[in-house]
Parts: structure tokens; C-alpha cells; sequence
């Protein structure tokens, strides 16, 4: 939810705001992942859950200071908010049953303003039976972009062959604390 749009800037000669919106299917994830989106849970446990810090998507709000830091935006505010999603019906995974009424997801949102607009959204909605799962990404600019990854990235799989990926790049890169966005583009190979 950040190199991406940070890559897409490339293309731009002026950007006003970055949107970008993750929907997951939880169901087809691993069973670690559905625990931690409350799976199961009642939402008010899940909710406090949330309020202590012990649940949702650890690094969100990181993912959009990163994309304000390669903009070069100064933020003034940035709001993060997290709730349960509420499942409509009973649904059954491999890991999990989770009763009408409980717990299947996350909806967690983070946003901020510059110069009093908004400028930036990282949404992220990660529930069992999402519908339409995608990643989005819109740049408002010049050219203004549209970016839809129908199925989304499925994080599992994503997340090794990004690291492996990457290595090379980092092994390369001088000595110290590295941003990803100062190592060259990752590809494979």
C-alpha cells in the first residue's frame, strides 16, 4: 500500500492526493491471519482488541508517512480508525466458525490532510467473504491515474518473493537504516 503508489508518482508531473484501497478475502488466508482480524470473536472484545493495540494491520499509518515522506508533503493531521466487520450470516472456514453476529474482519482506514485537503487514504477492509477482492490505487494529478488490480495481491506468497526480491537490491545499497524507497525498483531476478 505504498511502494506501489510511490512508484505510480513516477509518472506524474504534479500529484494532489493519493488514494489507495485494499479489499481481502480472509477466507482463502492462512489461520494466524483470520484469528487476527477477530475471527470468531464478539465485536466488543474485538474492539477493545483494537483500542489496546493488539489487533489490525500493524504499519498502515507507516505506509502512508512513507508515501507523504517521497511526496515531500508535510502532514498537518492523520486520522487512523479500525472497527470489527460484522458477519451478515454464518460462515465456515478451515480454521474458523464464526456465527452471524461475530466477528470476520477489519475495516481500517488512515488519512491525512495537507495544506487543509485531504491528500492521502490507505483503506484497508480484510474480512472472510469479501466481496471482489482488489487493490486500488487512484493518483489525483497530472495525469490523473486509475490503478485496479482485480484478486488483489495475495499477501502470503507476496510478501516472500518481495523479500527475496529485494535482497539483491539491499546487498547492493550503501551501509545503514535503508527505506524501501531508496533501493532500486524490486523485480524478479
Amino acid at each position: 500500500m505504498d511502494l506501489l503508489p510511490v512508484f505510480l508518482t513516477g509518472v506524474s508531473r504534479h500529484v494532489r492526493a493519493v488514494h489507495v484501497q485494499r479489499v481481502v478475502n480472509a477466507s482463502t488466508r492462512r489461520g494466524p491471519l483470520q484469528e487476527k482480524i477477530g475471527s470468531g470473536q464478539s465485536p466488543a472484545a474485538f474492539r477493545r482488541r483494537l483500542a489496546q493495540g493488539q489487533a489490525g494491520h500493524a504499519g498502515l499509518r507507516e505506509s502512508l508517512a512513507l508515501i507523504a515522506h517521497c511526496l515531500g508533503w508535510k502532514l498537518v493531521q492523520v486520522v487512523e480508525t479500525a472497527d470489527a466487520v460484522v458477519a451478515a450470516h454464518d460462515i465456515r472456514t478451515l480454521y474458523f466458525e464464526v456465527k452471524k453476529g461475530q466477528t470476520c474482519g477489519i475495516h481500517q482506514r488512515v488519512e491525512a490532510k495537507a495544506k487543509g485537503a485531504t491528500c492521502l487514504t490507505l483503506d484497508l477492509k480484510m474480512h472472510l467473504e469479501a466481496e471482489r477482492p482488489h487493490d486500488a490505487v487512484q493518483i489525483e494529478g497530472d495525469p490523473p491515474l486509475d490503478l485496479l488490480i482485480q484478486g488483489g495481491v495475495a499477501g502470503d506468497q507476496a510478501t516472500v518473493a518481495a523479500l527475496v526480491n529485494t535482497a539483491p537490491r539491499l546487498l547492493a545499497a550503501p551501509p545503514g537504516l535503508r527505506l524501501m524507497t531508496d533501493l532500486a525498483v524490486p523485480r524478479i531476478g
